[in-house]
């Protein structure tokens, strides 16, 4: 439990950190679907596939430009090849790279999800706490993005109120806007 506890504030110090360097940054639209940037047209809210560890459904709805949610509907192949389902706030800082043809844009932000695995006592469930981090390529030609996520998600298990193990999260996301 202590190795966690200090896994835990390695990441929020890390949060923190990034938080203080790029919090001075002028404030930019991360946001990939606006008409006025994007040819083609697009919306607000995005839905399109992840793949790698969670695999599914993934959706975002922009709420402003730096701000969305995440929702995903996935299995778990590192998890017991349980399935989840999962909902994260995104917080936007800044744009990194600008051009004709993309924008490269960080984001960090918390989750929750709720999990279902089998094991040799039979079906488990968990409440699953989420610390993530990523980088998308915002498309300016079309309503896209592609999206590296890597997250830290620690298991609240509800048959034994106990906390599983803490797995990382590597995913590719790819999703049209609609």
């Amino acid at each position: 439990m202590l190795c966690a506890m200090k896994k835990v504030l390695k990441v929020l110090l890390l949060f923190g950190a990034c938080y203080t360097l790029l919090g001075h940054v002028p404030e930019v639209s991360a946001q990939p679907s606006p008409s006025r940037r994007v040819s083609g047209g697009g919306g607000n809210f995005g839905l399109g596939v992840t793949l790698a560890g969670p695999t599914g459904i993934s959706a975002k709805l922009f709420l402003a430009p730096q701000h969305a949610l995440q929702f995903q509907l996935a299995w778990l192949p590192f998890y017991h090849h349980g399935m989840a389902f999962t909902f994260d706030y995104l917080w936007h800082p800044a744009t990194l790279v600008t051009s004709s043809v993309l924008n490269l844009v960080p984001y960090v932000g918390p989750g929750l999800g709720i999990a279902f695995w089998d094991d040799r006592h039979g079906t488990e469930s968990g409440l699953m706490l989420r610390i993530l981090g990523g980088l998308a390529i915002h498309w300016r030609k079309v309503p896209l993005d592609t999206v590296l996520e890597l997250g830290w998600t620690p298991f609240l298990v509800f048959d034994n109120n106990d906390f599983g193990p803490a797995h990382w999260d590597v995913s590719i996301k790819v999703r049209y806007y609609f």
